[in-house]
């Protein structure tokens, strides 16, 4: 068997993180290869059971022939996989980017590995958001603002 199939898959799917950088530590230049070259086929597969799992759910009421299923249900299963598959690679991120930036020989494709979008955490935006200060700051901001001030003081036109 090999390296992917014995240890570094297992690992994923247990998203044991630690357990797997101290693996991918270790790897030999072989196995790095053997793994990187296996990841992007680990996704594929993700989204592969994903579509599966969505098509057994809907054939169980419209029958295995998905043309004669209606147009919503169609949608429906396409709408299920993509639920599933962006859960699961949800669950494994963590240790999918572990695997791709420690066996992923060129920087430039560790970092596209890293940065792919199926890999990375929605941002909530309302969560990073500065709230907007209450109306209490705004009147203390307004009087401060509205203050007269003192003029600059001009330059000492003979410093000593």
């Amino acid at each position: 068997m090999s390296v992917w199939m014995e240890e570094i898959g297992p690992l994923i799917a247990g998203r044991n993180e630690q357990a797997l950088a101290d693996r991918v530590i270790a790897l030999d230049a072989a196995e790095r290869a053997e793994v990187a070259a296996h990841l992007p086929g680990g996704i594929d597969e993700i989204y592969e059971a994903a579509a599966e799992a969505a098509h057994r759910e809907m054939a169980v009421r419209y029958g295995e022939n998905e043309n004669k299923w209606p147009e919503w249900a169609r949608e429906r299963a396409r709408q299920i996989t993509r639920e599933h598959a962006d859960r699961v690679l949800r669950e494994l991120a963590g240790t999918l980017r572990i695997a791709g930036a420690g066996t992923i020989p060129e920087p430039a494709e560790a970092a596209d590995w890293l940065a792919r979008d199926d890999l990375t955490p929605p941002v909530d935006a309302a969560a990073h958001r500065i709230p907007p200060p209450d109306a209490g700051d705004r009147s203390a901001t307004a009087g401060v603002a509205g203050r007269p001030r003192r003029p600059a003081r001009p330059a000492d036109p003979h410093p000593t």
